[in-house]
């Protein structure tokens, strides 16, 4: 996997040329791209064909962590947008890969270029997000607690501690409080219901049954308001869905990548 530098974002990118689709991938709020890993690991294994797999780490994240969060949502997909734009090959559908922010970033890429997507496949994720007043003050003022906390609203009751503990290494490996503040603000200001009609990019929406921070029942609004999408919900997971039953989503993604394939023939 080589990474390249797109002004102040970076992108993993594991090179398939002649796969017929390009996944890029997105993270949330506080995350890096390397939480994808273990996902793709399955998604790759299940997959019939070769799949392009391109993960972005956005400004503050991961490796590009040296730069600072962006202030808004649109802020971010413009970031997104300049990738697609640079990286677009007329010989692969790409198809946009969003969870949590991701997932919001991804709705606002697909409104704004969707001449740059094939399709979305957006996990856990809302076209509003409902971000108490009191869980950014918590962010300012005990950031500590707040990190102690993060496990209760990311994971399912039922998901072993031993799993929870590997994939917060990778997932959220010791966010700054500037950029965790940041995500989130960014999050609370995002509010796109009015516009999810006009979005006609082709998406599967994907929800945890036991999401605590995007509860399923938003997510499926989101789905009743893109005019081409499918909702599917995945039981006993939480918002870390593609961790915590990374085989389950990936046959829904897949799913979703056959029935493109056979809209673009048809």
């Amino acid at each position: 996997m080589s990474l390249l530098t797109f002004g102040s974002s970076r992108l993993q990118v594991t090179e398939a040329p002649k796969a017929p689709f390009k996944l890029v991938f997105v993270h949330g709020a506080a995350a890096r791209g390397k939480g994808f890993r273990p996902f793709i690991h399955h998604l790759k294994s299940f997959s019939p064909y070769p799949l392009q797999i391109e993960i972005i780490d956005l400004p503050g994240h991961g490796f590009a962590n040296s730069q600072p969060p962006r202030s808004t949502l649109e802020h971010y997909a413009t970031d997104v947008i300049e990738i697609l734009q640079q990286r677009q090959r007329s010989s692969q559908s790409t198809i946009l890969v969003g969870h949590s922010m991701g997932g919001a970033i991804s709705q606002i890429v697909g409104l704004k270029r969707p001449d740059l997507l094939s399709g979305m496949i957006i996990i856990a994720s809302t076209h509003a997000f409902d971000i108490p007043s009191e869980f950014l003050k918590l962010i300012q003022n005990d950031f500590l607690s707040f990190l102690k906390a993060s496990e209760q609203f990311l994971f399912a009751q039922n998901t072993p501690n031993s799993w929870r503990h590997a994939f917060l290494k990778n997932f959220l490996p010791n966010p700054s409080q500037e950029v965790v503040y940041a995500d989130f603000f960014a999050c609370s200001q995002f509010d796109q219901r009015n516009l999810s009609p006009l979005i006609e990019t082709p998406a599967l929406v994907i929800a945890g049954e036991h999401d605590a921070l995007i509860p399923p029942k938003f997510s499926k609004m989101l789905a009743e308001e893109l005019p081409l999408s499918c909702y599917k919900v995945v039981r006993n997971t939480g918002h870390l869905v593609f961790l915590e039953a990374p085989g389950q989503v990936s046959k829904l993604c897949l799913d979703f990548l056959g029935r493109l394939a056979q809209r673009a023939t048809s």
